[in-house]
Order: C-alpha cells, then structure tokens, then sequence
C-alpha cells in the first residue's frame, strides 16, 4: 500500500459509520485513480474543481545534438503529461505555510545546513 491508500483509509474509517475493511477502501482508491487515468487517456486532460488540471502534452519529433560524441540524433515524437493546480489548491497551499511560518525564503534555510 502506498501513502495515498493510507490517507484515504484513514479518511474513510474516520468518515463512515459502518466500519469499513482496509482492501474495500484500497479497491475504491484503485477504482478512483482508474477512472482517472482512463479519463486523461480518453479526453487528453481531467480537471477536479479545488485540486487542479492533468493535461496531456505532446513532443513533436525532433533531431538533437549529442556533445560528448559530437553526433546528431534523431528524437521520436512522444507525449508527457502535466499538472497545473487551482487557484483554491494555491491559496490552501499558501495559508498553510503562512500558519507554519514557511515564507519560502530558500536561503535562509541553507544557511542552516
């Protein structure tokens, strides 16, 4: 089981009012990401309102130069996938690190290591 599966069952046990068996919630979480990535696969994107867009990207083919050979190469065309998230997401995201005190100041937390 992975962190999401965890999550959601502990969301879900403390959520329900029946008493839930960890493989049942496992088996939604599954069902859920399935349809999801059914969704992106079909559509090219999938948006949940308050988290954000996936969206499918394509790469057209191209030639690149390799340095350490000194050789052209060829590149096929190929796809990747991106995630932008809402503007609530961002705005969640930020009064969590206001409340934490995380100012996003990158130096001065090198300066501690």
């Amino acid at each position: 089981m992975n962190s999401i599966h965890l999550a959601m069952i502990s969301f879900m046990k403390q959520r329900s009012r029946v008493p839930l068996p960890d493989a049942v919630v496992k088996d939604f979480t599954n069902e859920v990401f399935k349809c999801v990535k059914d969704q992106i696969i079909k559509e090219g994107s999938f948006t949940q309102t308050g988290l954000g867009r996936f969206k499918v990207h394509e790469l057209r083919a191209r030639r690149g130069f390799n340095p350490y050979r000194r050789e052209f190469s060829e590149y096929p065309a190929t796809k990747y996938l991106s995630f932008r998230a809402s503007p609530a997401l961002k705005d969640e995201l930020m009064a969590a690190a206001n409340d934490e005190n995380l100012d996003g100041d990158f130096d001065n937390d090198a300066e501690k290591y």
